[in-house]
């Protein structure tokens, strides 16, 4: 993955070349990342960090420093990858024109004289940070995808820093779906929104946004045969259309992240057929870990190369730091496996890679219930979707947090619910997939992805455009319960579906009541590893955050951060120690089961440890 940096401000002669020369260097985790600057105007300046061939990136600039494009990623348009060139000769409504066709995974940053356009992708896979400064005289805009860079600006000018105290209360509470909407941890930094081209003005000092695209849920296809062969070829022209725009050098190093789930294998099983078994497969879990076991069988299958990464709990401790560094404080440390994963493709001397991102929850219906069926109104919606997405109830959050930021809480509230509102779809259950796209997908799930992108860069056929608007229309009747997954899979590969599913435990060939039967005997091994200590049964996760936190490592880890009174969460006036201290002695001695919370608590902390390294004022 590349990183970009750039700024513009005035007046210029508050500027200078040299201020931009070591930004990046907050984001560079590996030391054989290329520095490149481009030369412009001294009101401006843009650098990049990249790994060269494993970062998905293209720039141009003129003679005269007075334009310049980058972009992150890959624009797609009739099946055509669009240049960082082309766009520098577009005007604002040959780009608009440009992009009500543009599919792929991009963000794009263009600079115009005094107008910068900041674009990203329908959904946002590749999220930019800005902030618009007003102080000591300098009017601008920063951009950057790295939030550390932001900061480090920050501090060179004298910009006060500011944590954002609603962004950490939705952290904490709605952490699920990440931080809500467009915010950030630090006040006066947003995240560019998804679909939109924003557009700078730095001689008027003026920011525009125009929200080029949005998904719509709409049920027109109610036929399951229909449905069925809409995801086959959708999926099949997805994959290779991205694969088409693939610099051919990556291509002879592809790695997929496959499982023991639906998404992976389905992903693989396309890009085996496409690339002739030309690819590595990696698999990585503890050494009980039941999703090494289905990986390993299905790898078999596919007759491709499967290298299997095998890890302790307490191992995972010592990328705690790391996670929440390199995802810009929105990952959590329960996600330290991310790191592990990215140092898997670092060193299989991966190219490029890729996984089945997002496919459950939109071909698989995985957000999808029962109850979504009979939902009658939007009161009874509101209190379903805060069950899903919060990490704390709302007597727990009210408890644990400094009774200042209990109006957080009630913003927070109206929020959602207006979100809600909005949320475009022509039935509870499709408004209830739109949320989650929108949210989880967008600011929590994809930050994995951004962590592993440092090792290299990723593409994402499952995730877009023209896919997701086949899916769109599938009727939600069709996905729920994993119904047309499980067909589509037949039609893909019968002897893919009868592999067991890591869900379940149950080949999906199976009917629907045989996988609940799964979902029972799963429950059973939970509850036997429970009371033996993780002594007998398979580990279903990649991560037992739970059990992770009693190994010595972790304990080591929470007496140096939440078990300390002087520790930031507290010092700082955010949560209560006495109730964090009680959390974490029942969860260690055994007698409550806490350690998504404790996770998310442990993140915050870490969190507010990088960002005091910028001399942060509350």
């Amino acid at each position: 993955m590349a990183q970009v940096f750039i700024y513009a401000i005035t007046p210029s002669n508050n500027s200078s070349h040299g201020l931009i020369n070591d930004f990046l260097e907050e984001c560079r985790p590996l030391n054989e990342m290329e520095k490149i600057k481009l030369s412009l105007d001294p009101s401006k300046g843009i650098e990049i960090l990249t790994r060269r061939n494993k970062s998905l990136l293209d720039y141009a600039c003129d003679e005269f420093g007075a334009k310049a494009v980058v972009i992150q990623g890959y624009v797609i348009v009739d099946s055509r990858k669009i240049s960082a060139s082309e766009i520098m000769k577009m005007n604002y409504n040959e780009i608009e024109d440009m992009l009500k066709e543009a599919d792929g995974s991009f963000s794009i940053i263009k600079i115009d004289g005094n107008k910068i356009y900041i674009i990203t992708d329908w959904i946002e896979t590749r999220p930019l940070y800005y902030a618009r400064i007003s102080h000591n005289g300098i009017n601008g805009i920063v951009v950057s995808s790295c939030l550390w860079s932001i900061l480090k600006f920050f501090k060179e000018i004298g910009y006060p820093i500011r944590i954002n105290d609603k962004a950490i209360v939705s952290f904490l509470w709605l952490g699920r779906i990440g931080v809500f909407d467009d915010l950030s941890l630090i006040e006066d930094v947003y995240v560019v929104p998804p679909g939109t081209i924003l557009t700078y003005d730095l001689e008027n000092n003026a920011l525009i946004f125009n929200r080029y695209y949005e998904l719509r849920y709409e049920s027109k296809i109610l036929d399951e045969k229909t449905a069925i062969e809409l995801v086959y070829w959708n999926l099949l022209k997805s994959i290779r259309d991205t694969l088409k725009v693939l610099p051919e050098e990556m291509k002879k190093n592809v790695c997929v992240f496959l499982s023991g789930g639906l998404d992976s294998r389905v992903l693989t099983y396309y890009l085996a057929s496409f690339l002739n078994g030309n690819i590595l497969a990696f698999t990585f879990g503890t050494v009980k870990s039941d999703e090494v076991l289905f990986a390993k069988i299905l790898a078999k299958h596919l007759d491709i190369p499967h290298r299997v990464g095998k890890y302790d709990l307490g191992q995972l401790a010592m990328y705690a730091r790391e996670v929440v560094r390199l995802s810009n404080g929105f990952n959590v440390v329960n996600a330290s496996h991310v790191v592990y994963a990215m140092k898997m493709l670092s060193n299989g001397n991966c190219s490029i890679f890729t996984n089945g991102f997002a496919l459950d929850l939109t071909l698989g219906g995985s957000y999808l219930s029962d109850t979504l069926r009979s939902m009658r109104n939007d009161k009874d919606f509101l209190l379903y979707i805060l069950r899903k997405i919060s990490v704390f109830n709302l007597d727990e959050i009210i408890g644990i947090i400094h009774p200042r930021l209990k109006h957080s809480v009630s913003e927070l509230l109206n929020d959602i619910n207006n979100l809600l509102m909005e949320s475009k779809g022509d039935n509870y259950m499709n408004r209830n997939d739109y949320f989650f796209l929108y949210t989880r997908v967008r600011r929590f799930t994809i930050y994995g992805s951004i962590v592993e992108r440092y090792a290299c860069d990723e593409f994402l056929p499952t995730i877009n455009r023209a896919f997701l608007e086949a899916i769109s229309r599938i009727d939600p009747e069709l996905r729920l319960n994993h119904k047309i997954y499980r067909k589509f899979l037949l039609r893909l590969n019968k002897r893919l579906a009868l592999i067991p599913y890591q869900s379940t435990w149950i080949p999906p060939i199976f009917p629907l009541f045989m996988w609940k039967t799964g979902y029972i005997f799963k429950k059973l091994n939970n509850f036997v590893r429970e009371i033996t200590k993780g002594r007998i049964g398979w580990e279903t996760t990649y991560f037992d955050f739970n059990e992770a936190l009693r190994t010595k490592k972790w304990r080591e880890l929470l007496y140096d951060t939440l078990f300390n009174s002087n520790s930031l969460i507290y010092s700082l006036g955010y949560l209560k120690y006495d109730a964090i201290k009680d959390m974490l002695t029942k969860h260690l001695r055994g007698e409550k089961y806490s350690g998504e919370k404790i996770g998310y608590i442990l993140t915050l902390e870490m969190v507010l440890r990088e960002i005091l390294r910028y001399k942060c004022n509350r």
